[in-house]
């Protein structure tokens, strides 16, 4: 897969996905811009929400959704639990950090008054 980006949102925002079929010669282990392809197809992505690029993938590459597992459920419930927690750290350490710049913001100002 090669994927380009720009800061410039003035220009197409294309998604191309490039086919080498099975049955071809030539193998093509690692994508380049000298890969000969098969097919290749676009997808016009400007000012599209992402599920109907999704959906559109889907058609064009003919994928189907997979059913989600009980693993697959049970790992992003373990997922979901872990960014909650650190999700919390994060805050408790954000009061911690808001304190002791408070402290040395007041240190630093009574110093200040003695000197």
């Amino acid at each position: 897969m090669i994927i380009k980006r720009s800061d410039d949102q003035s220009s197409p925002a294309i998604l191309s996905i490039s086919y080498k079929l099975p049955d071809s010669s030539q193998a093509v282990e690692e994508p380049s811009k000298e890969a000969v392809y098969d097919k290749i197809e676009t997808i016009d992505m400007k000012n599209k929400d992402a599920e109907t690029i999704m959906n559109k993938l889907m058609a064009v590459t003919k994928a189907q959704q997979i059913p989600t597992t009980s693993e697959d459920t049970r790992q992003l419930e373990e997922f979901d639990a872990h960014h909650a927690v650190v999700k919390a750290s994060s805050a408790r350490n954000a009061i911690i950090v808001a304190e002791k710049r408070k402290s040395t913001k007041l240190l630093e100002s009574a110093k200040a008054k003695i000197a």
